[in-house]
């Protein structure tokens, strides 16, 4: 069952939005609650309907609609596939997964982002994935990379606010210092 939460009505598209962005507000991002949940699609599910209620909605008077379940699943699956494949230090998981509500609130706006590859969002989510992949930050120029993933990581998930302009103007950055290290 892709809707989360109890019977009666949907949660809106506003409501899920504003859940999110709360969930987006806390120290990583939340990730940390989502990630405790042992599976990153319930773990997200869950702290959505829970960060509802502090909007003051019962989430056991609401359900997830079954399209935006979905979209939260595939955007969870999206992060355990990088999380799961990538050889992370311990240290930058909840640095990756502080973009999972800002990442989750474009995939709800635009669909398109699972299935472009050249997505600005998804490009900039492999950039920050494929810098962090086996660095383990022993040589002055892999603590600064590390050092800009964090930054751009804590900029997206500070200032995203629903229009990909944060995201966009990330991805061109990183992506020229990333080009730079990698030269």
């Amino acid at each position: 069952d892709g809707s989360a939460g109890g019977g009666g009505r949907t949660l809106s598209p506003r409501e899920l939005v504003s859940a999110l962005s709360l969930l987006q507000t806390e120290a990583h991002g939340g990730f940390d609650g989502v990630e405790a949940a042992g599976d990153l699609r319930a773990g997200l599910r869950g702290e959505v309907l829970g960060h509802a209620a502090k909007l003051g909605i019962d989430p056991a008077s609401v359900r997830l609609d079954p399209g935006d379940a979905d979209t939260l699943d595939l955007v969870a699956m999206l992060f355990q596939a990088i999380l799961s494949e990538s050889r992370l230090r311990p240290d930058l998981r909840p640095v990756l997964g502080q973009l999972l509500a800002p990442v989750a609130k474009v995939a709800l706006q635009d669909p398109r982002l699972f299935v472009r590859d050249t997505h600005p969002v998804r490009r900039l989510l492999n950039m920050l994935a494929d810098a962090c992949d086996g660095n383990p930050g022993e040589t002055a120029a892999e603590l600064a990379l590390l050092a800009q993933v964090q930054a751009v990581a804590a900029r997206v998930a500070r200032d995203f606010d629903e229009h990909l302009g944060v995201f966009l103007l990330a991805e061109a950055e990183f992506g020229a210092y990333y080009e730079q290290y990698r030269r």
